[in-house]
């Protein structure tokens, strides 16, 4: 019987642990795609409360609630019920983006605006990594918030995206881990951490998430987001108009 050196055992061991990663099928990432857009939108219409945390240097700087009216892909209603920004809210509809104040007209978020602050989070939330972007997987995995992950990246689809590239970590359990959203200009615009998930009535539902708005002034701004509560509903349709949402 032959014997095998160290040196081809380790070669053949590497192997085994890089080739189901390189092998991946394209079907079976977009399963892990499909899996990853599932617990961030876990049902097509539900109110969901969130509370969310400003921290600027580690140092929590303020704290709003807010409710998302989420209905489909494209139709997302934000409104602040809770802190400094109680009262206003933001219409999204397609690719138009209102902010609603309690006493003033609404006012057109332009593209710019719309990669910033709750506006960015609310863009963040509306993009679906196995429908809008091309996926090619790195060949090794990484270490995330003490979790093995796949690391993929996305490629947009579409030149109108305001988001043209993204690296994704993926757990075993095909859970995010981490993204970084990146501008067609190269310019990295958003960090997000996925800290916490959550099981309930057989699904997994993102609980806390951590966020780096990288295009903010100064430095070291950070948004912490818990997810409080889930509510499935049927939205009407006339609420996402200018003067439902009002």
């Amino acid at each position: 019987m032959s014997r095998r050196s160290p040196l081809t055992l380790a070669i053949a061991f590497v192997l085994v642990i890089v080739r189901p990663l390189a092998a991946a099928t394209p079907e079976e990432v977009r399963v892990w795609l499909r899996d990853v857009d599932a617990v961030r939108q876990p049902y097509p219409e539900a109110i969901i409360s969130v509370r969310q945390t400003e921290r600027v240097g580690g140092v929590a700087r303020s704290a709003d609630e807010f409710d998302l009216y989420m209905k489909g892909r494209d139709r997302t209603l934000l409104v602040f019920t809770g802190g400094k920004q109680i009262g206003r809210k933001i219409l999204i509809v397609g690719e138009k983006m209102w902010l609603i104040l309690p006493t003033a007209h609404p006012v057109p978020i332009s593209p710019h605006q719309r990669i910033m602050g709750a506006a960015a989070l609310s863009e963040v939330a509306r993009f679906r990594a196995a429908d809008d972007y091309e996926a090619s997987v790195r060949a090794e995995e990484e270490e995330q918030g003490g979790h093995r992950c796949r690391v993929v990246d996305l490629a947009a689809r579409s030149p109108k995206s305001h988001y043209s590239r993204i690296e994704l970590w993926i757990d075993a359990r095909n859970q995010p881990r981490k993204a970084r959203f990146f501008l067609p200009s190269g310019r990295q615009a958003q960090e997000i951490v996925f800290l916490r998930f959550e099981e309930k009535e057989g699904r997994t539902l993102l609980a806390e998430m951590e966020c780096h708005d990288l295009l903010a002034p100064g430095a070291g701004l950070t948004l912490t987001l818990e997810y409080l509560r889930y509510r499935p509903a049927r939205i009407d349709d006339s609420l996402y108009t200018l003067e439902g949402a009002r």
